[in-house]
């Protein structure tokens, strides 16, 4: 039995359209995604806080999640070519990740599905990092954003989107591989001299690198010395002078990144949640530990809400 992302597909082919034909029907579903993400953005927002188990907070009941599937209907009565298919699909998922709660597990599919038709479609890829990326999936959003990057090499438009820039350049930061993180966040800002975030966020890493080495290099006391950076904590938690910390199955780094004239090396000790600690004896309560939130960032769209990247113990 097909599977819903590939029955609409099919529907979707036209017996005789050619490439002028699926043209014109690209960009009658990419209007149709404009529309839906305009009317998010005229959206009130829904509070975040709210209880899921509250019937009025069914998502079936979101205005938003109407809208889409209103939007994917519409979108499934326009006929492509089997040749317009895998672009198709990267659309209908753009259109499915506008509501992820809802509609991620579906844009995967169709991006999955869009990516066999085509390996070489660096969109789909992107959205595929993105998806991965929303549902915590880290090593899966690597891959994906590893392969859009692949299309550098033969795509033009895919070395120029400072959107892949900065989302991969965003996980890289996560995984400290700070590197590839500057490098990334410094391309993007190449790519976009208006758009304020990558610029930013260059600053801010440098700066947190440089502060972290010269903390580092200052210490009293002699011997060897490891930054520990923990993830996932929450803004009340914290460890304090003297304190005595244990870290389970330690895996020490070497970083050792040039950048832009800047040489930055230290040892460190990456630490993905509270709970893993052992402070003064003790494991951190269960409300140290901080729901991971991993945002994407489009130069076109707002950025999705993020959680705090580290705290640097």
């Amino acid at each position: 039995m097909a599977a819903p992302e590939e029955e609409a597909a099919a529907a979707a082919e036209s017996e005789g359209g050619g490439e002028g034909g699926d043209e014109e029907a690209l960009r009658r579903l990419e209007a149709l995604v404009t529309d839906l993400y305009h009317f998010r953005d005229t959206l009130t927002p829904r509070d975040p806080g709210r209880d899921p188990a509250d019937p009025k907070n069914d998502p079936s009941t979101d205005p938003l999640v109407a809208e889409m599937e209103k939007t994917v209907k519409l979108m499934e009565e326009i006929q492509v070519s089997p040749e317009g298919r895998g672009r198709a699909l990267v659309l209908r998922a753009r259109a499915l990740g506008v509501a992820p709660e809802v509609g991620g597990a579906r844009a995967e599919l169709a991006l999955g599905h869009a990516l066999k038709l085509d390996p070489a479609l660096g969109a789909a890829w992107r959205q595929l990092g993105e998806q991965r990326w929303r549902r915590g999936d880290l090593r899966g959003a690597r891959d994906a954003f590893g392969g859009a990057l692949q299309q550098e090499r033969v795509d033009p438009a895919a070395a120029a989107n400072p959107d892949l820039h900065l989302n991969r350049a965003t996980l890289l930061q996560y995984l400290e591989r700070f590197q590839g993180a500057l490098e990334g966040l410094a391309r993007a800002a190449e790519l976009a001299p208006g758009w304020d975030e990558p610029r930013k966020r260059h600053g801010n890493l440098l700066e947190f690198l440089t502060r972290l080495c010269g903390l580092l290099e200052s210490r009293d006391g002699g011997g060897a010395v490891a930054a520990v950076t923990v993830y996932n904590a929450t803004p009340t938690w914290g460890v304090s002078v003297g304190d005595a910390l244990g870290v389970a199955e330690p895996v020490l780094t070497q970083h050792l990144h040039v950048h832009q004239g800047q040489t930055f090396s230290f040892l460190g000790i990456r630490v993905s949640s509270p709970l893993s600690l052992v402070v003064n004896g003790k494991r951190p309560p269960a409300s140290a530990l901080a729901p991971p939130r991993l945002a994407v960032s489009n130069l076109s769209t707002p950025p999705e809400e993020a959680t705090p990247p580290s705290s640097a113990r």
